[in-house]
């Protein structure tokens, strides 16, 4: 959908529920990545978890009529309380920091061809 922000949590590694959840998921890469803000993976993590979350009724469903399915794997899929609880912090609404685009990127780069063909034909 467009215009449609990603989700994302409104509570950070602080909570403890989305911290159990990114030790479940990601610890092993959480670890090797450190402390170091620059090398930290934790925000794109955060990311993904808050991704996984919103979107777990679907993996869920999928996982049921697909056993065997990768997404069975998925470790927070298992812990249903826990999941319960973090699509409480879970959120795509847009905020005064957050906000989407007013183009889709097809249209933008279409625009931008036109622009750039109009000034090439202008410069001959």
């Amino acid at each position: 959908e467009f215009a449609t922000l990603p989700p994302r949590f409104i509570a950070g590694m602080d909570n403890p529920d989305v911290k159990e959840a990114m030790l479940m998921c990601y610890g092993s890469m959480i670890a090797e990545s450190g402390d170091d803000s620059e090398q930290s993976s934790v925000g794109v993590l955060l990311m993904l978890l808050a991704s996984v979350t919103y979107h777990s009724e679907w993996l869920l469903r999928t996982t049921a009529t697909n056993p065997g399915h990768p997404f069975s794997s998925i470790p927070l899929l298992l812990h249903r309380d826990l999941l319960t609880r973090l699509n409480l912090l879970v959120m795509i609404d847009e905020t005064a920091v957050v906000r989407p685009t007013a183009i889709p990127l097809r249209f933008a780069c279409w625009r931008l061809d036109g622009v750039c063909g109009y000034l090439d034909k202008r410069a001959t």
